[in-house]
């Protein structure tokens, strides 16, 4: 990550950015089936800006590849831009899932959820790494809190669904909000690490060529 912290929240969830600032996203493509939570070109670049105890931070994100698949596509990311310092992860995205992809591409296994849809409030759905039999570890529990948000971000206003995370006691991540936005993904997010409450944002978007 910028910060591990960085990279373990927004893989637990990111998206590159694929309208600009002067966009305007209707409530009606939140309930758009059409529409993936996800970016699909490759080549979109985002700035993200991490805010910690008034220090703040960037990492940028790029879409490296876009495999489509039966229903969607597996999107590959690299985040970083230091030679020699980035990380990539892979995401399957379709119009009833965004999720994380763990192990090498030869035998890909399902990670972290990070949203199911169609979202509706009180949807909930878990993450459960080290067995359901195991709570007190870094078992997750996602629910969408909102359908609907208003999300102000430095590039630009979004309508996103809003999904809070609880994490067992042993996890790195407590609690966190991520805001999701059609077409756009991931827009925001806060999280408590330990006694530390962070705040990550959308800075700025540079659409693939």
């Amino acid at each position: 990550m910028v910060s591990f912290f960085f990279k373990g929240v927004i893989m637990r969830s990111i998206a590159v950015v694929m309208l600009t600032a002067s966009v305007a996203l209707s409530a009606p493509m939140l309930k758009d089936r059409d529409v993936f939570f996800y970016p699909t070109q490759a080549g979109d670049e985002s700035v993200y800006e991490e805010q910690t105890d008034g220090n703040t931070s960037e990492l940028k994100v790029t879409v490296t590849k876009v495999e489509k698949t039966t229903g969607g596509h597996i999107i590959t990311v690299r985040w970083g831009n230091e030679p020699g310092k980035t990380l990539e992860n892979r995401v399957t995205v379709t119009r009833n899932e965004v999720t994380e992809l763990n192990g090498p591409p030869s035998n890909p296994k399902p990670g972290a959820p990070h949203l199911r849809l169609p979202a509706k409030e009180g949807l909930t759905w878990k993450f459960e790494p080290y067995g359901p039999d195991k709570p007190e570890a870094a078992n997750s529990v996602y629910r969408v809190a909102r359908e609907e948000e208003t999300v102000v971000t430095p590039a630009g206003t979004f309508k996103a669904v809003r999904v809070e995370v609880k994490t067992g006691p042993n996890g790195i991540f407590k609690d966190s909000v991520e805001w999701h936005a059609p077409r756009v993904g991931l827009v925001k997010v806060e999280m408590k690490v330990g006694d530390t409450r962070r705040t990550v944002v959308l800075k700025s978007f540079t659409p693939g060529k």
